[in-house]
């Protein structure tokens, strides 16, 4: 059976445009270090050092294989949520019956991002959210709201929140229980 999927992920674009201004700012770092001594005839000689480590910072980022392709945030299919696994953390399935509002709300007090209300016990976001909390990957900490929904966000300005909540609330209805 073939369905549909739906990816929560930097668009390809916009994934090559942030890869190349690592590239370029890496690079100016590297011509500053490199031209050091003539542009900086008294400067500190840390200084000089300091700016190749900031240029193989950037570079390493840029050529880390985890960096390659867009990761994304979670899935959707006929099933449900799928967030991926995170380092040492298995991935996380919730299915569409699991899964209450999907809307637009302010993510973390500054930004304008989904919020997706999950149904899980205290064991799976435990598992899974407690410990991926710190990399930043979601924007608004895991509450639980008065409907007792753990309430996850994600903001990224490069994806389409009207579009992005109109997709998932469209598949909700057609796969999750009637």
């Amino acid at each position: 059976m073939n369905t549909a999927t739906y990816s929560y992920s930097h668009p390809l674009w916009a994934h090559h445009l942030i890869r190349t201004v690592f590239f370029v700012v890496g690079l100016l770092f590297g011509f500053l270090a490199h031209h050091y001594d003539t542009l900086f005839d008294e400067g500190p000689a840390f200084l000089e050092y300091f700016l190749w480590i900031l240029c193989g910072a950037f570079m390493l980022f840029l050529f880390h294989p985890s960096n390659r392709r867009p990761q994304p945030e979670f899935t959707a299919d006929a099933r449900g949520l799928l967030f991926p696994d995170r380092g040492s953390v298995e991935s996380l399935f919730v299915p569409w019956e699991h899964v209450g509002k999907i809307e637009i709300g302010l993510v973390d007090a500054e930004w304008d991002g989904i919020t997706i209300e999950l149904d899980l016990p205290d064991e799976e976001i435990t598992r899974y959210f407690r410990t991926i909390e710190l990399t930043r990957k979601f924007h608004l900490l895991p509450v639980r709201n008065e409907d007792n929904y753990l309430v996850v966000g994600f903001a990224n300005m490069f994806i389409n929140r009207k579009k992005c909540v109109g997709i998932l609330n469209k598949m909700k209805k057609m796969y999750g229980k009637k």
